[in-house]
């Protein structure tokens, strides 16, 4: 599932901690399908937290696999950031994965007065610093600071880039916006802003443009779609329940 959380990386200018369209108790469910197949379900939860005494936001993404993709390919992900609720500053993130036989256990806390990440590796029973830079972000919180902007400023072919600090270094990426579509959901039609992320050829994906999301054009700015062509089939992810939202949200039947 770490494929799936990776896909959705971004930046640019945040706006203030008031306007954040998102809030303690917002849960947003998906339904992966790899090819035809319902793969799994992806969860992103919402949460208040005490960041260094300081008003903060703990999200929670969740990624299993059920049916026969998980007797093939068992899959039980849990990705958590803390961050602080003005600046957007990552403070500390916790990656506990199991796919298939692959098992990772790491925490990583930021130290942006030092400018290092200390990264505790508890299935290694290691701990290093690594330097860093004022402006990177994990991969989790990265899904929420990208809501945060104003994205009537957001126009097509704009091309977006995030530093994101990940597997004990900083990897930088770019998004592309590629404008906005009406999309049909299980809610109805949806107004939506389209980005395409740059992806590493070969890895896993078959092309550097093979991923596309689809946020809801609206003040929730939640990930309503995603899709990527992998080298072996295809991956989609619909957003199949909400909770706990900020604003209203509107579908329409045509």
């Amino acid at each position: 599932m770490k494929k799936l959380f990776l896909l959705i990386l971004f930046t640019s200018q945040v706006q203030g901690q008031n306007s954040l369209p998102y809030k303690n108790g917002e849960l947003l469910t998906y339904k992966v399908t790899y090819g035809l197949m319902h793969a799994g379900f992806t969860t992103l939860a919402v949460e208040n937290a005490k960041i260094n005494n300081k008003q903060g936001l703990h999200v929670i993404g969740k990624g299993w696999s059920v049916g026969i993709m998980d007797l093939l390919f068992p899959v039980r992900d849990n990705y958590e950031s803390y961050f602080d609720a003005n600046s957007l500053k990552p403070q500390r993130f916790i990656r506990i994965i199991k796919e298939g036989g692959h098992t990772k256990n790491k925490e990583t806390l930021f130290d942006f007065k030092d400018l290092k990440a200390t990264v505790i590796n508890y299935k290694k029973q290691t701990k290093k610093d690594y330097p860093i830079h004022n402006d990177v972000k994990d991969m989790m919180m990265a899904v929420y600071y990208f809501r945060s902007l104003d994205f009537n400023k957001l126009e097509t072919g704009e091309i977006i880039s995030i530093d994101l600090f990940f597997d004990e270094e900083i990897h930088s990426m770019k998004i592309i916006i590629k404008g906005r579509e009406r999309i049909h959901t299980k809610f109805g039609y949806i107004n939506t802003l389209v980005i395409m992320p740059l992806v590493q050829q070969g890895r896993v994906f078959k092309e550097n443009e093979s991923v596309t999301i689809w946020f809801s054009d609206d003040q929730n700015k939640i990930p309503v779609k995603l899709k990527a062509s992998i080298l072996v089939g295809s991956i989609k992810m619909d957003l199949e329940e909400y909770k706990g939202l900020s604003y209203d949200f509107r579908a329409s039947f045509n």
